[in-house]
């Protein structure tokens, strides 16, 4: 939760130094999913064991602080579900119930903006997990509909490993341990206004 209060201090920092900032929340759907490093190079790895995807929702509030005409500077406050798939069978499905905090650079062209930025998450479920921290880059196209709405495809590429698994082969033989880090395809519409003190 470290990881969390400090994004959330710098949040609120920015908010008391910045000249423009709008507020407004983020929805959407979650294709989420895993990898491994190094266990599909491995003989004999059955591929049934790769990680397949599931679907899951985000929500939350967003802040976002204009730096010039072009680049903002845009976090969130999110409740996310991300996870995947191992094998067949409701047991096979792992699922990652986390509190994100996204912070993304954005530029701005008119109606298309790029984004590229990080993401701490603490997961709240999952006893068997290595790691409750979540920690990710980001990368995002959005297509501005207008001024307050707008939609936004992302990348979400995790980067440290949350949970460790022992692998065998068909006839039981031990194939060895690899971790899993998260990925994430998501698809989301915000809409913001802005905040009281600016519309003057």
């Amino acid at each position: 939760m470290k990881y969390l209060s400090l994004c959330l201090f710098l949040i609120f920092l920015s908010l008391q130094i910045s000249a423009q900032s709008h507020v407004g929340f983020r929805i959407g759907y979650n294709n989420a999913s895993g990898s491994f490093s190094e266990a599909i190079n491995t003989p004999g790895f059955p591929q049934s064991n790769l990680p397949t995807s599931i679907n899951g929702i985000v929500g939350g509030a967003l802040i976002q602080i204009e730096l010039s005409d072009q680049l903002k500077l845009q976090s969130e406050l999110q409740f996310t579900m991300k996870g995947f798939r191992l094998g067949e069978g409701s047991r096979s499905r792992i699922s990652l119930n986390e509190l994100a905090v996204p912070i993304i650079l954005v530029y701005d062209l008119s109606k298309i903006s790029i984004g590229l930025g990080h993401e701490i998450g603490h997961i709240f479920n999952g006893s068997e997990l290595d790691s409750k921290v979540d920690l990710s880059f980001l990368g995002s196209i959005g297509f501005n509909i207008n001024s307050s709405l707008g939609v936004d495809l992302r990348y979400i590429y995790g980067y440290n490993d949350i949970f460790r698994i022992n692998f065998t082969d068909f006839n039981g033989n031990p194939l060895g341990a690899d971790s899993i880090m998260p990925r994430t395809i998501q698809l989301g519409i915000s809409y913001k206004l802005p905040m009281a003190s600016d519309k003057n």
